[in-house]
């Protein structure tokens, strides 16, 4: 990672902005999902707010894209950040008067911030080749990754500290400015280049439809889909459901050491980050995806060969089941930084935000199908037999994408992306 580019005036203003608005996030996220089982003491009502955060995402993501083809990306982020600031701050203030927030209150925060978080993030996406050399994009992209990687890791602790000292009260005070700060460093960005005015005249469905369009006869942004699709669907149940299952139901280890396992894995995340951007520039981005997906697989495997009851002590269980999936998540960290430096590089700036919008609603979408999927056979069969049978769906997944990758290269259809 160059990490002179970083210190260069709009890079650093975004990365400051980012850092501010997404370790205050991660508080409040971290000190809601607490308030919410203390105050109702149901998982299912807790993943319920869960499962409304995601639905902007999942109806709306495309419209998010098109905002942000349409109006001045700087101002647009600058102006999101104030509104979410806005509007946390005014539910502390509810809080205030009234000394609690309502499940009801605590939907419509939720998904009010997820709302403006799907115009959001396709605009940031969208932003960056706006405000950097192409030369440049890997480094930025990995520089994100990492603020996020980090604040992920620092984030909960931090939360669980000042929750404990202070309440939920401030950690939506602090969370509020934190929009706030961030949208006043934003403010001081001065992009190289604007796009809305090429969108002036098209009406917002036209534009929409524009976006799908553009990704449906473009080979290269369908397999890029298809990498999003099984990654989310195949691998993210690991994650979410099969670690904390493995951990908690089938070794039961005390919550000390579940929550350091989780800790301790989103140190790989840290470290694909910063070995993410010389990987991008040295490699093809199709090798490099099709690589990183096949090489996931073969870490799944050797998870499920860990996870057959009774193989190991339960110390070097958690060691080696911490190890792996930090190695998978690293993997998959490089891989997201190559889509997105690549798509980046490869699709026109005044479309780019509605193409990020319909590759984010269709990863998005194949989460809840994963999870659900994962869970249900898990209820029938050992977590080690529905690990291998996931990890064979990624290497199937690899195998189809190296073969994909080459077929369209072959017929002149692969867009090439020179690595500066």
């Amino acid at each position: 990672m160059n990490i002179k580019v970083l210190f260069k005036r709009n890079p650093l203003l975004l990365l400051c902005g980012q850092m501010v608005s997404m370790l205050g996030s991660i508080l409040m996220r971290f000190a809601l999902s607490l308030y919410i089982l203390d105050i109702t003491g149901s998982g299912v009502k807790f993943a319920s707010v869960l499962a409304v955060s995601m639905l902007p995402q999942l109806f709306l993501g495309p419209f998010g894209g098109v905002i942000a083809d349409k109006v001045s990306r700087k101002w647009l982020i600058v102006c999101l950040d104030i509104v979410s600031g806005i509007v946390t701050l005014s539910f502390a203030y509810l809080y205030f008067i009234k000394g609690e927030l309502s499940l009801t209150a605590i939907y419509v925060l939720v998904l009010l911030l997820s709302l403006i978080s799907t115009v959001f993030d396709p605009t940031i996406s969208a932003i960056i080749p706006d405000i950097v050399e192409k030369k440049d994009l890997a480094d930025i992209n990995s520089s994100v990754q990492l603020i996020s990687s980090s604040v992920s890791i620092v984030g909960p602790v931090l939360g669980g500290l000042l929750l404990g000292i202070w309440g939920i009260f401030i950690m939506l005070i602090i969370d509020g400015i934190s929009y706030l700060l961030s949208a006043f460093s934003e403010m001081f960005i001065k992009p190289d280049r604007e796009h809305h005015h090429e969108n002036k005249g098209v009406s917002f469905f036209a534009s929409f439809k524009e976006g799908f369009k553009y990704v449906l006869k473009t080979p290269t942004l369908l397999m890029f889909c298809f990498v999003a699709i099984i990654a989310n669907s195949a691998l993210n149940p690991i994650f979410s459901v099969g670690m904390p299952f493995r951990l908690r139901s089938e070794l039961g280890v005390t919550d000390f050491i579940y929550g350091l396992s989780q800790s301790l894995t989103m140190g790989g995340a840290i470290i694909g980050s910063i070995v993410a951007s010389k990987f991008v520039k040295k490699f093809s981005y199709d090798k490099l995806i099709s690589s990183t997906l096949t090489l996931a697989a073969v870490m799944l495997f050797i998870l499920a060969i860990l996870a057959i009851p009774g193989l190991l002590p339960l110390t070097l269980a958690w060691t080696m089941l911490t190890a792996v999936i930090f190695i998978i998540i690293g993997i998959i960290i490089v891989a997201n930084i190559a889509i997105g430096t690549a798509k980046q590089k490869i699709v026109p700036g005044n479309i780019l935000g509605r193409v990020n919008g319909v590759i984010a609603t269709l990863a998005t979408a194949a989460i809840p199908l994963g999870q659900m999927v994962y869970g249900g056979i898990l209820e029938k069969l050992d977590m080690y037999l529905v690990t291998l049978i996931f990890a064979g769906i990624v290497l199937l997944s690899g195998i189809i994408s190296f073969a994909g990758f080459d077929r369209l290269s072959k017929k002149g259809n692969l867009i090439e992306v020179k690595n500066e």
